[in-house]
């Protein structure tokens, strides 16, 4: 009572496994099938492998048929001599049978598994709690605490979906919040507008800032963005005019249309070495910034993004930006601008409206930009 191991989708072969000298005599048409059909080796040897194993069990086989006219002998004696024999391939099948289920187990093992309890290894640090449970306009009396803040507990959380959906978009009541590291997500314009929102803790696992989050929110004075945004869209912060304070964090990439336009009271921009990407007026009016520094990962410094700047003095655009866009500086007053031999594109009016002072390499394309265009140059980068 061998159990049939379905030897048919077997792919790998096993190695020509040395067939015992007692079965020769049995099957005379075994050298031309293994000359003829090499392509059904696998099969024949499986085949015959576990129908002789059968046989040596005492299991009737189909095929045998043919080894039964030895069978009219019926005394003992004859069949306990071939025993020996029989209990010798009985031996050599167990070890043929063996090896093969073997290798099908080494071929399984090959199969790749899903990890466990992976559900969250993309997060450098895992979330502490899943709840599930959204917080609505309903909730906003319970959290409230004192003058006008509000702490929302962390029993509240969200994964890629819009948590607040505007709870505390236009309330002029609200003058702080605390939001608990389970949240994921906010809502387009969910503080936007409101008026009197000085102060705000955003959660450590937030990944992007939306649309217009904080947009018009006239007296937020500082704010620390999350180690793990990588992108700040549209007008996120666009006339946050006591916004005097922002740190972007290092691993940040994007940052949208008018991100911080407006924000008149701003004195320090710190752009991170791994920003590849900001789009037109990104900084358009932050009129009290002095100085600013341009990575080389940002390889456009695209239309208007520091138009009416008017307080910079110095600016230093690292080697790897490649081009300077339309009016990307235009109105910033007088400036001394340092400008890599890698930028090759630099618009006609980058720096129409402003007394710009370029310092370069000698013909390089802001070389040969500052003489055409007659402005002040210092070959000194």
């Amino acid at each position: 009572g061998v159990p049939d191991e379905e030897p048919a989708p077997e792919p790998p072969a096993p190695p020509a496994e040395p067939e015992p000298a007692p079965e020769a005599p049995a099957p005379e048409p075994e050298p031309a099938a293994s000359a003829e059909e090499p392509a059904e080796e696998d099969e024949g040897d499986m085949a015959s492998i576990l129908a002789k194993l059968m046989r040596a069990q005492g299991v009737p086989d189909e095929e045998p048929e043919t080894a039964e006219p030895a069978a009219p002998a019926e005394p003992a004696e004859p069949a306990e001599a071939a025993e020996p024999a029989e209990s010798a391939a009985d031996g050599g099948m167990q070890d043929a049978l063996a090896k093969l289920l073997q290798k099908k187990d080494d071929h399984d093992g090959q199969i790749p598994s899903k990890p466990k309890g992976a559900c969250f290894s993309h997060w450098s640090n895992p979330p502490a709690a899943v709840s599930g449970k959204t917080f609505k306009k309903k909730d906003l009396k319970s959290v409230v605490h004192g003058d006008g803040t509000y702490i929302v507990p962390d029993d509240y959380s969200s994964i890629d979906v819009h948590l607040f959906g505007s709870v505390f978009g236009g309330r002029s009541e609200v003058k702080a919040v605390e939001l608990p590291d389970t949240i994921r997500s906010m809502a387009i314009g969910e503080f936007k507008n409101c008026r009197q929102l000085t102060r705000i803790r955003l959660p450590r696992y937030l990944t992007r800032i939306e649309f217009e989050t904080f947009e018009n929110c006239g007296m937020l004075e500082q704010i620390n963005v999350p180690g793990n945004v990588t992108e700040i869209k549209a007008r996120a912060f666009k006339d946050c005019r006591s916004l005097r304070s922002v740190r972007l964090p290092s691993g940040l990439e994007k940052l949208g249309v008018s991100v911080f336009e407006g924000c008149i009271a701003l004195r320090e921009i710190n752009l991170p070495e791994s920003l590849k990407e900001m789009e037109i007026c990104a900084f358009e009016n932050c009129s009290l910034v002095e100085r600013l520094y341009v990575p080389g990962s940002l390889k456009e410094i695209p239309s208007t993004a520091f138009s009416g700047c008017a307080g910079l003095k110095s600016v230093y655009v690292a080697e790897g930006v490649t081009k300077i866009g339309p009016s990307a500086f235009a109105k910033c007053g007088a400036m001394d601008i340092w400008i890599p031999a890698t930028v090759t594109s630099i618009s006609t009016i980058a720096f129409d409206g402003t007394a710009a002072v370029i310092h370069c390499r000698k013909d390089s394309e802001a070389h040969k930009f500052a003489k055409a265009e007659k402005l002040k140059y210092v070959l000194d980068y």
